[in-house]
């Protein structure tokens, strides 16, 4: 059965990762095998495996998919704090993860972002926000959160030549200015 579960697994990443990559991060993997290791132990192996080789760009796609078999628990990564000018749009989130497999995904708060539900979702904050990111484990209702700070600024490349009316909906709402 465990041998079920894991050939499972590694079948979900080469789908998403593609023949060549799984097979460098099975055969690398291979090494730190001993008897009787169990599939979780395999799990984060591969996972460290993926951190020597290509510095984690895939850490985000093997922990979901580890995580929906039941392997490890839900990495999620908000992304890192950064500055933005209101009215750009800033992607949040692990840009490898499309998606957590197994579990529902949200953001809060949501008034600013494109859709509170996607794992990698666009902000377009009109001041400072923090997001937390939750993704709830669908078999186990376990919750993981993380959070990241945006600091939305006005930024002028030089004085405004116009004025342009912009984020009306949301001046009309209390926020912005």
């Amino acid at each position: 059965l465990t041998g079920e579960i894991w050939s499972a697994a590694l079948m979900d990443v080469w789908e998403v990762l593609g023949r060549e990559v799984t097979d460098m991060l099975v055969l690398a993997s291979m090494y730190s095998y001993s008897s009787n290791i169990g599939l979780e132990d395999a799990a984060n192996i591969l996972i460290v495996m993926d951190q020597e080789l290509w510095a984690g760009k895939n850490n985000g796609v093997i922990s979901s998919i580890m995580a929906a078999r039941g392997l490890v628990p839900y990495v999620v990564n908000a992304g890192s704090d950064r500055t933005a000018c209101i009215g750009d749009g800033i992607t949040l989130g692990d840009p490898s993860v499309d998606s957590y497999l197994n579990a529902t995904v949200y953001w809060s708060p949501g008034i600013s972002l494109n859709d509170s539900t996607l794992a990698s979702p666009v902000a377009t904050p009109d001041e400072p926000t923090e997001y937390v990111l939750t993704v709830v484990d669908n078999a186990t209702q376990t919750s993981y959160q993380d959070q990241v700070f945006i600091d939305a600024k006005y930024c002028f490349a030089a004085a405004p030549t116009e004025l342009r009316l912009v984020n009306t909906d949301r001046f009309m709402k209390g926020r912005g200015n």
